[in-house]
């Protein structure tokens, strides 16, 4: 099982962080790696996430990343209101 964390590398794709990044979870993980494991993105309501992007943006990216698991544990942040996506 693989973890994402909420870091950039310019080098690899330069505007987002990796648990949001395609690049990095099917570019690097599952084609170029050729994982088969579970691979879990870390809270995308943490604030290296929140911060850049609103919760909609950020689900759309992380599910457009292809992960296995998209991990919320900080729900009271969203004051009860999941957006439309």
């Amino acid at each position: 099982m693989v973890i994402t964390a909420h870091i950039v590398n310019r080098h690899l794709y330069p505007s987002n962080k990796s648990a949001c990044s395609k690049a990095i979870i099917q570019g690097k993980f599952r084609d170029e790696m050729r994982s088969k494991g579970i691979i879990s993105t870390d809270c995308i309501q943490m604030s290296a996430i929140a911060d850049n992007y609103n919760l909609s943006e950020a689900l759309k990216l992380s599910i457009n990343s292809d992960p296995d698991i998209l991990v919320f544990s900080n729900q009271h942040l969203l004051f009860g209101k999941i957006p439309q996506i």
